[in-house]
């Protein structure tokens, strides 16, 4: 006879931000040209665009201003070393982030 265990590991936790992936996006991805399109279904009051390389380290910080609705918004790259960053826009209590591959 033989018997077998199974164990159901699962994993909870809290989402660091409300929004959801559409709410983001950014073009072109990957970057090669030294900006990108940040393409915004709203941004909330008080926001704040931060780009996150790999290690963890904040590389740029900036300020946006609030809107309503779709909104395009045009980032600097210049002095970002090439590698993997996370965007991430965060205001009021709402966020959302994307990942940008600079080349």
């Amino acid at each position: 006879d033989m018997t077998f265990t199974q164990e159901l590991v699962s994993s909870v936790g809290v989402d660091e931000f409300s929004g959801s992936a559409s709410d983001l996006n950014i073009y072109p991805n990957p970057s090669s040209d030294g900006t990108v399109q940040l393409l915004m279904n709203w941004t909330p009051k008080n926001s704040v665009l931060t780009i996150v390389d790999a290690s963890g380290r904040v590389v740029a910080q900036h300020l946006l201003p609030s809107a309503a609705g779709p909104v395009v918004r045009t980032i600097d790259l210049n002095g970002i070393p090439a590698g993997i960053y996370h965007i991430r826009v965060q205001g009021e209590g709402v966020g959302s982030s994307a990942k940008l591959l600079v080349q």
